[in-house]
């Protein structure tokens, strides 16, 4: 059997016995949302039970919109957008002839998928790995061929610090553009430009309906990490420098966090979209206790290699002495570090944006700023007080992720 995007089918959903269970079971008519290149469809159900109020994930297809198949006044019910096996579809019905709504279905899983951040709720999640890990890894190995000069490098110091970490961003950046220009990505521009998918006005309403909250956490988020920098910056040269590879390393750390709340997203995103709360909580908590593990390994690294680490970077025993200290409260940082990017991926996957954008303000803006001034200045304690600031962000952070998580509302977010 032929199957193409377009087509509408009969699909056996499976069956659902939670009676609460609002996802789509049983023998019923979908629409398939994806160029099928292997045994595995996407496929959105549809429902004729049109009178709900407006949904931006919900497309309304009429009865001569289809060809080959005389289906009554439908909706497309985007987020329940699910993988099946070929074997599951039990006829082919028709198709939808008319190009509106199939680019009316794109724009409402760009929203869906947009919630569920992009790439990675469409179950990219590589990309986000590779990016993130290639970037830190760029960046460690420039700081360390370009603070001291190895291997011929010049020896530009805090300098050499700026420019690897630019470098890591910029390459990290090329490769996320690149990424969209391949035609088998979810987001895809080829195949934008060649079904002549246009922005909608609704469309952006409903994009700033979900972002705006993502928007300003992340604007906010940055100003709290200016403050500190510039924080660390008045420590010194030296302490500057030893605070930039901290950071480094740090970076690292969250690169494991960052691909283990990608999978999360990507699984709570599918789970929460078929209607299935309780192996949403599973999939977040499996990633946690696996980012935990990770931590526990990485806290061992840290300690028992901190004088090493900073060695391959500096010369001077006194930076090296400075860097042993960060790392002393690094190996706290990671842990929470861990634990709370993959509780608030979670939450982020499930469309409770506002709850984390007022989390992280609080964290990172608020708390990371006067707990680095209070350790740093007040007390005293130089850098090891801004890093003691950078801790409490994380202890923060993970508070909040974790009541939040546990309450369990956040699987009851309607988007």
């Amino acid at each position: 059997m032929n199957i193409m995007r377009g087509n509408v089918i009969y699909a056996d959903l499976g069956q659902h016995p939670n009676e609460c269970d609002s996802r789509q079971s049983g023998v019923r008519p979908c629409v398939v949302v994806s160029n099928p290149k292997s045994r595995i469809l996407n496929v959105c159900p549809c429902s004729t039970r049109t009178n709900k109020k407006y949904n931006p994930v919900h497309v309304e297809i009429l009865a001569e919109d289809i060809k080959g198949y005389p289906m009554k006044k439908s909706v497309v019910m985007i987020e329940q957008i699910v993988p099946i096996d070929r074997r599951l579809v039990k006829s082919k019905i028709g198709y939808i002839c008319n190009k509106e709504v199939m680019s009316a279905i794109d724009e409402a899983i760009c929203i869906q998928m947009g919630i569920n951040s992009a790439q990675r709720g469409a179950g990219n999640t590589r990309i986000t790995m590779r990016t993130n890990v290639t970037s830190n890894v760029i960046n460690i190995i420039l700081n360390y061929l370009l603070i001291n000069g190895h291997f011929g490098f010049p020896a530009l110091g805090i300098q050499g610090a700026a420019l690897a970490t630019v470098s890591g961003t910029v390459v990290a950046c090329i490769m996320s553009i690149a990424s969209i220009f391949k035609k088998d990505n979810f987001i895809s521009i080829p195949y934008i430009m060649s079904h002549k998918i246009k922005p909608t006005f609704a469309a952006f309403l409903n994009l700033i309906k979900v972002g705006y909250s993502v928007f300003f956490e992340q604007v906010l988020m940055r100003i709290g990490f200016m403050l500190t920098a510039i924080m660390a910056a008045d420590q010194g040269t030296d302490a500057m420098a030893a605070h930039q590879v901290g950071m480094n390393i740090m970076a690292l750390s969250f690169s494991f966090g960052d691909g283990l709340q990608s999978t999360a997203v990507a699984l709570i995103g599918r789970s929460l979209g078929a209607g299935d709360p309780d192996l949403a909580k599973e999939y977040g908590r499996t990633c946690r206790l696996i980012g935990a593990f990770i931590a526990v390994c990485l806290v061992g690294i840290y300690y028992f290699g901190a004088s090493g680490l900073y060695h391959l970077f500096f010369r001077e025993e006194h930076i090296v002495a400075i860097g042993v200290s960060i790392m002393h409260v690094i190996i706290f940082v990671v842990i929470f570090q861990i634990c709370q990017v993959i509780y608030m991926g979670c939450l982020r996957g499930a469309g409770d944006t506002l709850y984390t954008a007022i989390a992280s303000t609080i964290s990172v803006t608020i708390i990371r700023t006067v707990v680095s001034y209070l350790f740093g200045y007040t007390l005293g304690f130089g850098i090891i007080g801004i890093w003691m600031g950078v801790l409490g962000d994380q202890i923060s952070r993970f508070i909040f992720a974790t009541v939040r998580f546990k309450q369990g509302k956040w699987v009851q977010i309607k988007i």
